[in-house]
């Protein structure tokens, strides 16, 4: 396509039938990639087809061996990666966890301590180290890492501690209290819908639902990060280029299960490093305090699935987003939450019809001024359900 692109004398049209492109790396859009002479790139769907555009891997089938009694299925998917989503036959299943009783943990500035005897059982987890504290508050949704568990003592993470402890709405302090979860653990799998993954021995464990049939259903992890980054530099930047009447879907994004976790404060911004802190935050600093303020010109965006900056004349129509670990679409946030490290867009993008962006081509042959390319053939499957949960929307710099 830049060959074609550089002598161009009209748009370049690409076409993606219907079906599912899996993507092994995120798509990256380039000032290379864009149209010349006035004309645009387009990259749509073929006429009455929907392409989605994956960043899963290919399906699994599970196996009823797990544990029969229970109904927990599971599957060998290998070591080397991990996961925060998971569908099975397109419906988003919950992460094995359960609900903790505020007033039956005493929180200090390393974690918790308990004494209940309904909470002995986390003292003889296999794999602690894997669990995750999640809170839901007020207008912050925050993810907590646990560093270990013994003889009553919950040890977290840090910096994620800290950076969720101080300020507004925060784990300890939240506005208004909503559930307060632990999660992550195969001993917590206990409830239909739910999904467990060890990484250490590369098993998925799965509860499915009365509805779902496991002989048939396939079950799809997100594997990647991101599915598109459309962006040059500030110098040479990407530019005028259409993506229309695609699907986007299966992205995890990874970093609340770090050391950082993800010390939310709203709209996908988040504390992100170490900071200095009151001596006793845990009680001067749960409605911001001046050391808090300080973090505020700091603050992180979370990385979008499909991600536009150092980009103009950039139009997304009739695309659909769905099943997604994050935000949909971000264009033009910080440098930090996009893979071109270019924060910000020359000129304003456009969206319509409520939705946003994808692409994939797999062939490309030289467009006349009024035929499409040849329409690209999908390497995998028929299009999967598209039933499921988009996470966020999109977001802009400010």
């Amino acid at each position: 396509m830049r060959t074609l692109n550089s002598k161009t004398r009209a748009d370049i049209v690409v076409q993606l039938a219907g079906g599912t492109y899996w993507l092994a790396a995120p798509l990256s859009f380039t000032r290379a990639d864009s149209a010349s002479n006035g004309h645009r790139v387009v990259l749509q769907a073929a006429p009455g087809a929907r392409p989605v555009i994956s960043g899963r891997a290919e399906g699994h089938r599970l196996d009823p061996a797990g544990d029969p009694a229970r109904n927990i299925w599971k599957a060998k998917v290998g070591t080397g990666f991990d996961i925060r989503q998971l569908y099975v036959g397109g419906v988003q299943a919950t992460r094995a966890r359960t609900q903790l009783d505020r007033a039956d943990l005493t929180a200090d500035a390393n974690g918790y301590t308990f004494t209940s005897g309904a909470l002995k059982y986390l003292n003889s987890l296999a794999d602690p180290g894997r669990t995750e504290i999640d809170d839901l508050g007020s207008f912050t949704n925050r993810y907590s890492p646990v560093a270990g568990i013994r003889d009553g003592v919950i040890t977290m993470k840090q910096p994620a501690r800290n950076n969720n402890t101080f300020g507004y709405d925060t784990i300890g302090n939240p506005f208004r209290k909503g559930p307060l979860y632990i999660e992550n653990a195969y001993e917590f799998l206990d409830s239909a819908g739910e999904w467990c993954l060890n990484t250490r021995t590369g098993t998925l464990y799965c509860k499915p639902l009365p509805s779902q049939d496991m002989s048939t259903a396939d079950v799809e992890m997100p594997r990647l990060e991101s599915l598109l980054s459309v962006g040059g530099t500030y110098g040479a930047s990407a530019t005028h280029i259409t993506f229309s009447g695609l699907q986007f879907s299966h992205t995890s994004w990874l970093q609340p299960s770090t050391g950082q976790g993800y010390a939310n404060q709203q709209t996908g911004a988040f504390v992100q490093g170490t900071w200095e802190r009151p001596s006793e935050a845990l009680d001067s600093c749960q409605y911001g305090c001046r050391l808090f303020e300080a973090t505020r010109p700091h603050w992180h965006q979370m990385p979008a699935a499909v991600q536009e900056s150092a980009a103009s004349h950039i139009d997304f129509t009739g695309n659909r987003f769905t099943q997604l670990g994050q935000v949909a679409l971000g264009i033009g946030n910080d440098a930090n939450a996009h893979a071109t490290e270019s924060g910000s867009a020359p000129t304003p993008a456009t969206c319509s019809a409520r939705a946003w962006a994808a692409e994939s081509w797999s062939a490309v042959s030289r467009p006349t001024p009024t035929t499409p390319a040849t329409v690209a053939r999908p390497t995998g499957t028929s299009p999967s359900a598209t039933t499921g949960c988009t996470i966020s929307p999109w977001t802009t710099g400010t």
